[in-house]
C-alpha cells in the first residue's frame, strides 16, 4: 500500500482490527461497507479462516462500486468462483486477477480459463524472501533451544 501511495495512487486499507498508518487511510471492524464504497480496485491478501471463508462472494460484491477490479492473492477458499464470474458478467467487477483457486491447479474445464476479463497465475504472487526468512527461522530455533517464547506464533483464536 505504501509503495502504491508513493506512485500516486489513492490507497485505502481495511482490517478487522484497528491499525494506524500516517500515509494510508485505514478502516476496520464495522467500517467494511464504507471502505468498499471508496475503492475501485480490491486487493485481497487475507489469511484463510472461518471468518474469511467465501468472503469474496456476491454478498461482498453487491457492496462494491460497479466496475471494481478484483485482485486475489490470498487463498482459494476465500473466493467464490461462480460469484466472481457472475459479477464480471453483470459489470459489478470489471475483471479479476486471480492467483489462487479453490482447486489447484485450476481444472481445465473451468470457465475462468476462457474469460478475457480474468488473468490467471499459478499461485506465485508471493515468493519467500530468503534473506528475511532465514534469520527469523534461525532466531526462533535458538529461542526454542533456549526455552524462550517464539516470535510469530500462530494465534489459535485468530486462526492464523
Amino acid at each position: 500500500g505504501k509503495k502504491l501511495k508513493k506512485l500516486g495512487f489513492n490507497v485505502f486499507g481495511y482490517s478487522l482490527n484497528k491499525k494506524n498508518d500516517d500515509d494510508i487511510k485505514l478502516f476496520h471492524g464495522e467500517d467494511l461497507d464504507v471502505f468498499l464504497k471508496k475503492i475501485n480496485v480490491l486487493v485481497c491478501t487475507v489469511p484463510y479462516t472461518s471468518k474469511t471463508n467465501n468472503l469474496l462472494s456476491k454478498n461482498l460484491f453487491d457492496k462494491l462500486n460497479n466496475g471494481t477490479y478484483l485482485i486475489n492473492v490470498s487463498r482459494g477458499k476465500v473466493q467464490n468462483e461462480t460469484d466472481i464470474l457472475n459479477a464480471i458478467d453483470k459489470g459489478v467487477l470489471s475483471g479479476a486477477y486471480l492467483d489462487v483457486f479453490i482447486n489447484e491447479p485450476l481444472p481445465k474445464n473451468s470457465l475462468m480459463w476462457n474469460n478475457k476479463k480474468i488473468q490467471i497465475t499459478p499461485h506465485i504472487a508471493s515468493i519467500t524472501n530468503e534473506e528475511a526468512a532465514v534469520p527469523q527461522i534461525l532466531d526462533n530455533y535458538q529461542r526454542l533451544i533456549d526455552n524462550l517464547s517464539l516470535f510469530n506464533k500462530v494465534n489459535a483464536d485468530n486462526e492464523y
